[in-house]
């Protein structure tokens, strides 16, 4: 699998990912799954019979399906074709088997280079942050002080 060029979703609002319209209120999930056409878990077109386009809409959902996942410091090297995906939640969303909870406070990206391409669903669009910025937007909105990244390869 070649890498997806994910920077021609730039400044992009999900509705002109998503060929269903599908927008939540949370689309971090959503956006992925549409660039690196995930479809674990929920999917969006949830009122419509096509099955064509349909992706994963809930981090959660990705996090826990893949075959590789765990702390951000323990990331290992990427084999041809993979990509990287940036998760942050608080620690206490993250069990010991490594199965990762439906909660409100969580945000995911897809990694290139020094570039983390997320939906900011403040901007309601794809921005491209470093994994420091990335951090701490997250962690100056999440409650919990145990905010906690963590890495997932596809």
């Amino acid at each position: 699998m070649a890498a997806i060029d994910v920077s021609k979703f730039l400044h992009k609002g999900i509705s002109d990912i998503c060929p269903h319209k599908y927008v939540g209120l949370n689309n971090c999930a959503h956006f992925v799954g549409h660039a690196l056409d995930i479809r674990l878990g929920i999917l969006c077109n949830l009122t419509h019979k096509a099955e064509s386009g349909r992706a994963s809409i809930r981090v959660n959902d990705i996090y826990n399906n893949l075959m590789t996942t765990g702390l951000w410091k323990d990331r290992p090297q990427l084999a041809q074709g993979q990509q990287l995906l940036i998760f942050v939640t608080s620690a206490k969303h993250v069990d010991a088997d490594d199965i990762m909870n439906d909660n409100p406070h969580k945000h995911m990206g897809i990694v290139v280079g020094s570039s983390v391409y997320n939906y900011s669903n403040s901007h309601h669009k794809v921005v491209a942050d470093t994994v420091q910025h990335f951090f701490d937007k997250c962690d100056a909105v999440y409650p919990e002080d145990d905010v906690t990244l963590y890495y997932g390869i596809v």
